[in-house]
């Protein structure tokens, strides 16, 4: 069966080592044991407990030696986080949300990590490979993933500068419809993890962002929320729910 069959067939008859934690087999048991570590030409990477807001969890890290690196956390569901200086950021993920169903579903519901799973693929002088695969949970007891059997696939190629290409394949499903058909499949949004106490004024620039690209284009932009209070300080309570983009069109740019 080639991966993509594997995937879209489902997670639930496929043995899915979870670093130590969930249903896993005996090979995360024997791996978490191992504290596998290699190290490449200053690209180190490790599988080992890691200690956070006064959680510990097994985790896979990799480390360029500069002062950011790539963390995959039990705690965090595997998520491909960046900690830097101890604040945590992601490009998300693969997510939906049927047309009735009351949860949206994405691989962070899946607090037992029974779907998902990661791994490190490659490492070496000139790169490390991560490979991470999920299925797209909802927020009950037990996550329902969407239409019985929607996963997805990420490739995380980190290089010696820090610089990282992410691929992400999505699977949508073909099993159970009473979710009825997706609204979106959501695949980029910047989320982050703080530090237990601190406040998101404490480490982000209010001013907000800046967003470059390959071609030296430089767009500085506001964090929305930043936005939305300036905007709605003058506005009737009643309007203040409003969307920003109804408030200010030119944020839709």
């Amino acid at each position: 069966m080639n991966r993509r069959r594997l995937l879209q067939s489902g997670f639930a008859t496929l043995s899915l080592p979870a670093l130590g934690r969930g249903s896993g087999t005996n090979a995360a048991s024997e791996t978490h044991a191992r504290r596998i570590e290699e190290c490449h030409s200053g690209m180190r990477a490790s599988v080992r407990d890691l200690t956070y807001s006064g959680s510990t969890a097994p985790a896979l890290v990799v480390d360029t030696g500069l002062p950011w690196r790539l963390v995959c956390w039990a705690e965090a569901q595997y998520v491909p986080y960046w900690d830097i200086n101890d604040v945590w950021v992601t490009t998300e993920w693969f997510e939906t949300v049927g047309v009735n169903s009351p949860y949206d579903y994405e691989p962070i519901s899946d607090k037992n990590l029974r779907y998902t799973h990661v791994e490190l693929v490659e490492i070496g002088p000139a790169r490390a490979v991560v490979h991470w695969r999920y299925a797209l949970g909802d927020a009950r007891a037990e996550p329902r993933v969407f239409h019985g059997n929607t996963t997805a696939e990420e490739f995380h190629t980190i290089y010696p500068d820090g610089i990282t290409v992410r691929k992400l394949v999505g699977y949508p499903g073909n099993g159970n419809p009473a979710e009825g058909q997706s609204k979106f499949w959501e695949v980029g949004e910047m989320l982050m993890i703080l530090p237990k106490g601190s406040r998101v004024e404490d480490d982000l620039d209010p001013r907000g962002l800046t967003i470059s690209n390959l071609a030296g284009d430089i767009y500085h932009h506001p964090f929305l929320k930043a936005q939305a209070d300036l905007l709605t300080s003058g506005l009737a309570p009643e309007k203040i729910n409003n969307r920003l983009c109804a408030l200010a069109p030119a944020t839709r740019t």
